[in-house]
């Protein structure tokens, strides 16, 4: 790769600074220099309107090409809006189905442990308070117990932090 002409360097940085919008005045002069007098350029004869048909063609496939993607647009959003109306339905449908063929006269089942006599189910009442009583019970008797276990170690503790605290006056 060559290096470009100083010339060339110098009409890439003026132009950049043109795109910029930071040219000054003696700038644009020396611009206009580097790249020669618009009388004196030679410019092919109908180079001009070759150029704006070419412009006014690309508008106009841009213009259609606009036009097409909104039209293939809206046929998308006309089909998903159809899909989503006929979901909604068939999600009626389905629910008022079911709720049509279940039959509406049938109780719950009853439950396993319900009692039709009242004495049976007191009975069975008391039993489950005892069953409850006696666990409770037995819990609180170890809660008791390790109360006791950790008064007992706390006061070993006491005990030996006394002892070892206390000076021993034997060397008087």
């Amino acid at each position: 790769m060559t290096d470009k002409n100083p010339e060339i360097k110098e009409i890439d940085r003026l132009i950049d600074r043109f795109a910029n919008d930071n040219i000054t005045p003696e700038d644009q002069k020396t611009l206009i220099r580097l790249l020669g007098d618009e009388d004196n350029a030679d410019i092919p004869a109908g180079l001009e309107s070759r150029l704006a048909a070419a412009i006014d063609r690309a508008a106009e496939s841009e213009d259609l090409r606009g036009r097409i993607r909104v039209k293939e647009h809206g046929k998308g959003r006309r089909w998903r809006i159809l899909a989503g109306i006929a979901a909604s339905v068939a999600v009626a449908l389905t629910l008022g189905v079911h709720l049509l063929n279940r039959d509406l006269h049938t109780a719950p089942p009853t439950p396993r442990d319900t009692y039709t006599n009242p004495e049976d189910a007191y009975a069975e009442v008391q039993k489950a308070l005892e069953i409850f009583s006696t666990t409770l019970g037995k819990g609180m008797r170890k809660v008791e117990m390790v109360e006791n276990t950790t008064a007992d170690i706390q006061s070993k503790i006491t005990s030996q932090l006394q002892k070892t605290s206390t000076p021993k006056n034997d060397r008087i």
